[in-house]
């Protein structure tokens, strides 16, 4: 190979490397400006202290349910745990970002009368393109942005998997509950007085909420089972909230 012909394609490869990185750049900077986009109507709409993240989910297309997300993303009070550890709505939220998950408005009655992610069996896991559904109610019927807020926050809390690929159960169902209670304690249900990891308090937790149906559910998932002795007592009113009985007692 002469001179001239090493020459003439180390010149091609170093176009080629040149055209390939500015694609790469224009690319980049049209993704940026898509971003910028989608970002600026609800930068202008919201109040100005609601931070609107860079990137929104690309899978939220409706803008009711992309407020929602945002209001979740700027709630970041700890909520703490069963096991110490704390979460906030911002992680919540940011989870749902990161793993692209889409949120959609449950026109076709895939949850019957609630909202829910639908799994590809009992014990399996959330499948990569499954949604989260929102209960049309909470549109049709007004029912509140802090509301819409509370549901995906439960919603987002399930696709974390908290215990790992397994049934549902009573345990996690409380605790999407309280964590939904926590982001918008005016529109969730009562906890005051029920310990989670007692299953007679569990219990009485779900039929005091009159969520009767969860307790067709298994109690705990195995990953908590530890957990469970050290709640008991000895007490003859063993897993009921002090207000339960004080009046007998």
């Amino acid at each position: 190979m002469n001179k001239t012909t090493t020459f003439s394609l180390m010149t091609i490869a170093l176009i080629s490397t040149v055209a390939a990185s500015a694609f790469v750049v224009k690319t980049a900077d049209a993704k940026t400006q898509r971003d910028a986009d989608r970002r600026a109507p609800y930068v202008n709409a919201l109040s100005p202290e609601l931070t609107v993240p860079a990137v929104l989910p690309a899978r939220i297309d409706d803008p009711v349910l992309m407020e929602a997300w945002i209001r979740l993303y700027n709630r970041q009070n700890p909520i703490q745990l069963w096991d110490g550890s704390t979460l906030t709505g911002q992680m919540l939220a940011q989870f749902v970002l990161d793993n692209n998950i889409a949120m959609v408005w449950d026109t076709e009655g895939a949850c019957g009368s609630g909202s829910c992610s639908l799994k590809k069996c009992a014990d399996c896991g959330y499948a990569s393109d499954s949604p989260i559904y929102m209960m049309v109610a909470e549109q049709t019927f007004g029912l509140g942005m802090e509301a819409l807020v509370s549901t995906l926050a439960h919603e987002a809390f399930h696709r974390t998997e908290p215990f790992g690929v397994v049934s549902d159960t009573r345990f996690e169902e409380f605790w999407a509950f309280y964590i939904g209670a926590k982001i918008t304690p005016e529109v969730g249900l009562h906890f005051d007085g029920y310990n989670s990891l007692d299953p007679d308090n569990l219990n009485l937790w779900i039929t005091d909420s009159r969520i009767d149906a969860y307790l067709q559910l298994p109690a705990y998932p195995d990953s908590v089972q530890t957990l469970i002795s050290v709640a008991s007592t000895s007490s003859n009113f063993e897993g009921i909230p002090t207000h339960a009985y004080a009046a007998t007692n």
